[in-house]
């Protein structure tokens, strides 16, 4: 949470996958996954940035071929 108030981005994307989603909604206390695609969800805290992203890391996204959601990202942050 000091990082991301210190750096006051407009935009996170956490590239942790599923298996890091207890130590995501421990750091950010509170917080909510939403599903907004397939391998991608919405994460709602009050010290995030409205377009917060948590999904897959890259190697996984390129080998499963779902690059693709990196594209949707873009395109919910316009």
């Amino acid at each position: 949470p000091a990082e991301v108030r210190a750096c006051d981005p407009q935009v996170v994307v956490f590239f942790t996958g599923p298996g890091y989603d207890a130590l995501l909604l421990r750091t950010f206390e509170n917080a909510t996954l939403s599903p907004v695609g397939k391998s991608l969800y919405r994460v709602e805290h009050p010290s995030l940035p409205a377009n917060t992203f948590r999904t897959y890391h890259p190697k996984y996204l390129r080998l499963r071929k779902k690059w693709s959601v990196l594209d949707a990202i873009v395109e919910l942050c316009q």
